[in-house]
């Protein structure tokens, strides 16, 4: 069961075919499916609404990115970075927490979900293969939950073979979500770190909705 609310999925027809996408339908197989030409008059739609944040985070859109997907982290002005990578299979989080910076930093409220997943880890392996340094960071939770969608967007359960098998960089999983059940039984070869955020309880009570 997930702990989140789900009304409608919005399909982008270049990701209909994908075998992510067949999986996650046969999940979410009681929800209304709407098949659409491109995700930019869509997004432009919603974000028309009083709250398309909280609109958002219940509706699904499905799509493909040709962008990049691994970067480095864009760390903070006038501070030194410490090296980290970001992969970004996904955006925006079912959580609705006060002072995330994801409330002000997207411009596409929707919980969105790459299924174009070959081209994402071509992309991690040829990263990992033209690098010298052994000990590379690499981690989902910049744009999202790293497990929030687990148990409908099985990342994850792909990235922590993957790493697995990889002699460099290791990956890692940030996240508030105590969603592990999927993943406790890999073998990652010690290769991926799993980290939580942790408030007090009065901090929980008001700010993490």
């Amino acid at each position: 069961m997930i702990p989140f609310q789900i009304e409608r999925i919005y399909i982008d027809e270049k990701a209909e075919k994908d075998g992510l996408t067949q999986k996650i339908l046969q999940g979410l197989s009681h929800l209304p499916v709407e098949r659409v030409r491109g995700k930019k008059e869509l997004i432009k739609t919603f974000l028309s609404s009083p709250d398309p944040l909280t609109v958002g985070k219940r509706h699904l859109l499905i799509t493909h990115d040709y962008g990049r997907r691994l970067k480095p982290c864009p760390g903070t002005s006038n501070h030194l970075c410490c090296g980290y990578y970001v992969i970004n299979p996904m955006t925006n989080c079912p959580m609705d927490c006060s002072y995330c910076v994801l409330q002000e930093y997207l411009n596409n409220p929707f919980l969105t979900l790459y299924t174009n997943l070959d081209d994402l880890l071509q992309e991690i392996d040829l990263f990992l293969s033209n690098q010298e340094e052994h000990f590379l960071r690499l981690g989902t939770g910049e744009l999202s939950d790293s497990l929030a969608l687990e148990s409908i967007f099985p990342i994850s359960q792909i990235l922590i073979p993957f790493f697995a098998e990889r002699g460099k960089g290791i990956l890692e999983l940030k996240t508030k979500s105590s969603n592990v059940d999927s993943i406790i039984h890999l073998n990652h070869r010690e290769r991926t770190v799993v980290s939580w955020s942790l408030n007090p309880s009065r901090v929980i009570e008001e700010e993490e909705r």
